[in-house]
């Protein structure tokens, strides 16, 4: 709402609508592109070759990128992935769905699976679910969503509050297992590493 295709010829890209969507992109070659979208917009960004930076406020954010970075700041919720490169998460109202090397700053849920890379999870109110390949996974939780998480080497570390007494589940080949937390009910916490550390605590 509120965009108007520039005339024809006069950028090099081309902005055509599409039902309720505007499709955005370079007419060819590889260049740089920036899109201002009113605020709450649902926005759906891909580069084969080259970084997304995806600045808020905004609704539904998809993003991939084959080689590059991605950036997103302030969105209702988000589906990434990169094939190599990082992605970093600021501020997420609700779910978050990755791919990639990974950090999220503030989320209200997490899903993520990585290949190679390791991922930091900071401040996620809800669930958190994770698949590692080979790399370790850092979590700091608020302790209101189950949370899981497996790699097949790599260290798995879980911050909790420091009231809470979780129900903990650890599955391991190798590696050394610590619990700092009492354990009760408060939440279900499922941790598994074939070969790599496991360590619960407080932030």
């Amino acid at each position: 709402q509120g965009l108007r295709p520039p005339r024809r010829g006069r950028y090099r890209r081309t902005v055509r609508r599409e039902g309720k969507r505007w499709v955005v992109q370079p007419r060819e070659g590889s260049r740089s592109l920036q899109v201002r979208c009113p605020a709450g917009l649902n926005v759906t960004a891909s580069t084969r070759s080259g970084s997304i930076s995806i600045q808020g406020p905004l609704g539904q954010v998809r993003a991939s990128a084959s080689s590059g970075r991605v950036d997103v700041a302030e969105v209702k919720s988000l589906r990434a992935r990169t094939r190599s490169g990082n992605i970093e998460v600021h501020d997420c109202e609700g779910s978050v769905k990755l791919g990639g090397k990974i950090l999220v700053e503030r989320a209200g849920s997490v899903e993520l699976m990585g290949v190679s890379g390791n991922a930091e999870l900071r401040e996620i109110a809800g669930r958190i679910g994770a698949l590692m390949v080979s790399g370790s996974v850092r979590a700091q939780s608020n302790g209101e969503g189950k949370i899981e998480i497996a790699s097949i080497s790599g260290d798995l570390r879980v911050e909790l509050p420091a009231h809470l007494r979780p129900a903990v589940k650890t599955r391991q080949t190798s590696g050394k297992l610590r619990n700092d937390l009492p354990v009760g009910d408060d939440l279900k916490v499922d941790l598994s590493s074939v070969s790599g550390d496991i360590a619960i605590g407080t932030a």
